[in-house]
């Protein structure tokens, strides 16, 4: 009951039925189309990745000494060569302090009354701190917060952490640090809801979450917070809501006009009838049902051959993938490969609605396909649109991990917070960025007063690699 679970087909479903299957022979076709046969040969047994290059090097020589250099016979060994092996090792991470000296100079002469608009006494200022007059780094709070919501690793025990470093840092200063941090970046998230709102879809998902101190509601009544993403434009933002009504996707979308990705959640059905929305419903969801139906029935029942052509839908998508289609050239081949085997489906399930047990596994999985079929078959005209919502569901997963360790936000604005900085950590990674290079970036920057341009340039989708490389050699210089 416990084990892992997995979707995937085997390789006794794969031998079932394919034989006069000619979409399957197109499919295989396709796939081999970009192919070369090449010599047979044994293949090579799979050596060690190599360490990264940029890792530094500790060199520790291993020498013989003059006695061992003498062979039993009187004579000197030669030497053939160096032979390297590498070891990873690791210290704890070590802390370390900024300490700003600030020469202060004045005249002697006037004592500063030539200029009465400026000090007397002038020095270089302090570089602009995320949290002015504290002690805490862009550096820290970055360190602070990747950890606690990329890796899940409460305050608590970043607390005990430091304190084996001989640092005092208490979970409430963390706490109240990362509040105020965020409510710096709350901007840089409504850009990102901004841009997302401009892309032509977008994947919508949501969990629950138990809020603290929430006006009007016991503690142990369910919260949730909401993930809408955009494929195309390579970011995603949650927004906590004490509802799992629309009223939250109906505010967030606004004036949006394109599609909306989901599940077959009835809170998204008043979404659906807003002015331009086009609803489209998530395959993977219709592959589970029928891959539980499977579960308990035989390899060559309805079932299994539902899911055979579920997979032939996933495999035109993954040839799209590898060759990296524009939208054009995906709806071509989606309306070539992937209609057929769609109306396919269609036939199928119109016979089978007579014929199964509407309570039964299989006739659940079928009445699922036929309630809304026309939003599962969206995708084949629009090549900006998705299979799956599956992008959004991986989205929302570091949020549960990260879930089944604090288990509750110790109040609402603690939610908005955790809210705002998985907006950045997530579309950080979105975008293949380290987190926490990313934060720090951005934490050093927005301590400064920027116009809606610049800050527009710090979004995760616009921010290049060469910059994160380029802040990362002036931090470790």
């Amino acid at each position: 009951m416990y084990a892992s679970k997995s979707e995937k087909t085997t390789k006794e479903d794969k031998k079932q039925a394919v034989l006069f299957d000619e979409i399957e022979k197109t499919l295989v076709k396709h796939e081999k189309a970009s192919t070369i046969k090449v010599k047979s040969h044994r293949r090579k047994k799979v050596s060690r990745k190599p360490i990264p290059k940029d890792i530094s090097r500790k060199e520790i020589l291993l020498d013989l000494s003059d006695e061992e250099k003498t062979c039993e016979c009187g004579c000197q060994r030669a030497f053939i060569k160096d032979e390297i092996s590498e070891k990873i090792d690791i210290i704890p991470e070590q802390v370390f302090v900024r300490r700003y000296t600030r020469k202060l100079y004045a005249c002697k002469k006037c004592e500063g009354t030539a200029n009465e608009n400026k000090p007397a006494v002038r020095s270089k200022p302090i570089p602009e701190n995320i949290i002015p007059q504290s002690q805490v780094s862009a550096g820290l709070i970055a360190h602070i917060v990747t950890r606690k919501f990329e890796y899940a690793l409460l305050f608590y025990r970043q607390e005990k952490l430091f304190n084996r470093l001989g640092i005092d840092i208490s979970r409430v200063k963390m706490c109240q640090w990362s509040m105020n941090v965020a409510q710096k970046l709350e901007a840089l998230v409504k850009l990102i809801e901004r841009e997302i709102c401009k892309s032509p879809t977008i994947g919508i998902d949501e969990t629950r979450v138990q809020v603290m101190k929430e006006p009007g509601k016991r503690n142990q009544e369910n919260s949730y917070m909401w993930v809408f993403l955009s494929p195309t434009e390579k970011l995603v933002t949650y927004n906590y809501s004490q509802s799992r009504g629309a009223t939250t996707p109906i505010n967030f979308l606004g004036n949006f006009k394109g599609n909306i990705m989901t599940n077959d959640f009835s809170g998204y059905s008043p979404v659906s009838k807003l002015d331009g929305i086009q609803h489209s419903l998530c395959w993977a969801h219709t592959k589970r049902y029928f891959h539980k139906a499977a579960k308990e029935s035989s390899l060559d029942s309805e079932s299994n051959w539902y899911l055979r052509k579920i997979n032939q839908l996933y495999r035109v998508e993954r040839i799209i993938r590898e060759k990296n289609m524009n939208d054009d050239e995906t709806v071509a081949l989606r309306q070539r490969l992937s209609k057929p085997i769609m109306n396919e489906i269609k036939m199928a399930f119109e016979k089978h609605l007579i014929n199964v047990q509407p309570e039964s596994l299989i006739g659940k999985a079928i009445k699922y396909l036929d309630k809304s079929f026309k939003k599962f078959t969206n995708y084949l005209s629009d090549g900006t649109i998705p299979i799956d919502n599956n992008m959004t569901e991986n989205a929302i997963r570091p949020f549960v991990i990260g879930r089944k360790n604090w288990l509750f936000s110790g109040s609402p604005r603690g939610a908005k917070a955790s809210a705002t900085f998985y907006s950045i950590i997530e579309s950080a990674k979105m975008n293949g960025f380290d987190p926490y290079w990313y934060l720090r970036l951005l934490l050093a920057k927005v301590c400064h007063k920027l116009d809606e341009k610049k800050l527009f340039d710090l979004l995760p989708n616009q921010v290049t690699v060469e910059q994160i490389e380029e802040f990362k050699k002036g931090v470790l210089a």
